[in-house]
């Protein structure tokens, strides 16, 4: 994406923003020598000092004032070539539950004032990815950073009271990311890149905090949602074949997120289904794949998301987001 940068893009939904709801996908670590690395890179955002619980009183959204607290880390610029193979990605001094989205975006610099930037997306999470925020990539395959290339990690959080939440005030908060190189395992590695779907309400958009959001009826109930608009961010049609060796998604559970749907070529293809985590009773966990899928020239995949709402108040901010890995021949 050419233009400016603008660190609430990243922060938010945007195209080049979170966590990667997802947003979205790690890969549990192994536990031979394989998860050793030669090479590490380690980012960590601003801290947070105090973050008391957060009312629910008016069902408010990721747009109202007083909803989450977002922090950034300062500019780091990568000093070699670097094949990211391991990444985990952890919130210190409080449970991932608070955690509502995080990213990391690299970006390079299109002048020598680097007044315009030309960014990707590489790692999105949320809170129902947090189970496995610590990952590998699949054995020949990682994803590629360049000497000069600039990372910057975002990470809001987002504090409910009970019983929505913990009730808990948390002090000294922070994320941070390690990006680990193995050599073994990236030599001969294909390079993969992170697509991000996401449905969106673009006709009733009132500021940057609505992207990639949209709005629940109130006694809604198996609400399907496809999008509002270009739908743009909805789907993507693949140039050329590829094969896509991760993916997963990004909804909250806890505001009556169902499922995701994906679809190919107008089909079924895949549904992630949230549920209460077994480890955390304010945790959401939306599980992920790592089967290599083959997607042909022209192939299109498309996302949408389910969500009920019983109150009597329409549900604003709902997410429903889709990402993967992949490599194209």
């Amino acid at each position: 994406m050419n233009g400016k940068f603008s660190p609430i893009l990243v922060a938010g939904s945007a195209i080049v923003a979170i966590l990667s709801i997802v947003w979205i996908m790690r890969m549990p670590f192994p536990t031979d020598v394989t998860r050793l690395a030669t090479k590490l890179i380690t980012i960590e955002t601003a801290h947070i000092a105090t973050l008391a619980p957060h009312q629910h009183a008016s069902r408010d959204a990721v747009s109202d004032p007083g909803h989450h607290e977002e922090v950034f880390s300062t500019d780091f610029i990568v000093q070699e070539d670097f094949s990211i193979t391991d990444v985990a990605f952890d919130i210190l001094n409080a449970p991932q539950a608070i955690v509502h989205h995080a990213a990391l975006v690299s970006y390079s610099c299109g002048d020598s004032a680097c007044t315009t930037r030309v960014s990707r997306e590489l790692f999105r999470y949320g809170q129902d990815t947090m189970h496995y925020s610590h990952g590998v990539f699949p054995v020949g395959y990682m994803v590629p950073l360049h000497k000069g290339e600039h990372l910057l990690l975002s990470l809001a959080v987002h504090n409910p009271a009970a019983p929505l939440g913990t009730g808990s005030t948390y002090h000294d908060i922070f994320g941070r990311i390690e990006l680990q190189e193995n050599s073994v395992r990236a030599r001969g590695a294909l390079p993969v890149k992170f697509v991000h779907l996401f449905a969106e309400d673009e006709c009733n958009r009132n500021s940057r905090d609505e992207i990639a959001t949209f709005t629940v009826p109130a006694h809604a109930r198996h609400y399907v949602y496809a999008g509002c608009g270009a739908k743009i961010h909805a789907s993507t049609t693949f140039p050329s074949a590829g094969t896509i060796v991760h993916m997963g998604a990004h909804l909250h559970g806890w505001q009556g997120g169902k499922e995701v749907i994906v679809e190919k070529n107008g089909k079924p293809f895949k549904i992630f289904s949230t549920a209460v985590s077994p480890d955390d009773a304010h945790r959401y966990d939306t599980p992920y794949t790592q089967v290599p899928v083959h997607v042909a020239a022209g192939d299109t995949l498309s996302v949408k998301a389910v969500y009920d709402n019983p109150h009597d108040v329409p549900l604003r901010g709902a997410m429903g987001m889709f990402g993967f890995y992949i490599t194209q021949e």
